[in-house]
């Protein structure tokens, strides 16, 4: 037995949210193929990124992070129906003092369905695929639920975290903080996603060789898929 002291620092953290890749945040792979980084993009370049890209074929979204709340801008250039989209389904228990007593035999809920907003912009008409793996959690899981919601999108990687919702933080002795979610939040459909995650259409992983030669395997395979459709 060895005893180790360590001291406690949220500096993981810190270094974590400056991302997890360099090079351009959105950048042409090809004349076809458009590539944008959602842990890096941010709200203002959204427009610019489909300016970009609008004589592509594809779309590329790397969701492998967290994103900075551009869903709700990039949606809807995404809905290729053009009619009132639904993105998810919330359920939040309803509890009050006099719900908690024994004259209530049954469960009291508040359910709906989020919108994605409208846009006067021109839709991208192209295919849209996103890369996922653990690293992708909560509002990462539901830009994928919005993007899923609007046109045929193809996930490509690793199952996601499978926590998303509202989040209540409190802290225990030792000044440990603690989060967890009040409310349900499904896909569009009804389909459970806390707790499963956002699941690959194609479903890959990085190698220790790749990593070793500096290969993004994932980034590699949707480029396939955009090419052969396979």
């Amino acid at each position: 037995i060895k005893k180790v002291k360590i001291i406690r620092t949220n500096a993981f953290w810190q270094e974590y949210r400056k991302g997890c890749r360099g090079g351009d945040i959105r950048r042409l792979i090809s004349p076809e193929i458009g590539y944008a980084d959602l842990d890096r993009l941010q709200v203002t370049q959204v427009d610019s990124m489909f300016a970009m890209f609008k004589n592509t074929k594809a779309i590329i979204f790397d969701m492998r992070g967290f994103p900075n709340g551009t869903a709700w801008h990039i949606a809807p250039r995404l809905n290729k129906k053009g009619s009132k989209i639904y993105g998810a389904l919330f359920e939040k228990p309803l509890l009050s003092s006099d719900e908690l007593s024994d004259d209530y035999k049954f469960d009291l809920s508040c359910t709906f369905f989020q919108p994605v907003p409208k846009t006067d912009k021109p839709a991208y008409t192209g295919k849209t695929v996103v890369l996922i793996d653990e690293r992708a959690i909560s509002q990462s899981e539901h830009t994928c639920l919005l993007f899923e919601s609007v046109t045929d999108v193809t996930f490509i990687g690793s199952p996601t975290v499978g926590a998303n919702g509202d989040v209540t933080r409190f802290y225990i002795p030792g000044n440990i903080s603690i989060g967890l979610t009040g409310q349900s939040v499904r896909h569009a459909d009804g389909r459970q996603l806390q707790r499963i995650g956002i699941l690959p259409d194609i479903e890959i992983t990085p190698t220790i060789e790749g990593i070793r030669y500096g290969k993004d395997e994932v980034l590699e395979r949707a480029i396939e898929f955009v090419k052969t459709g396979k």
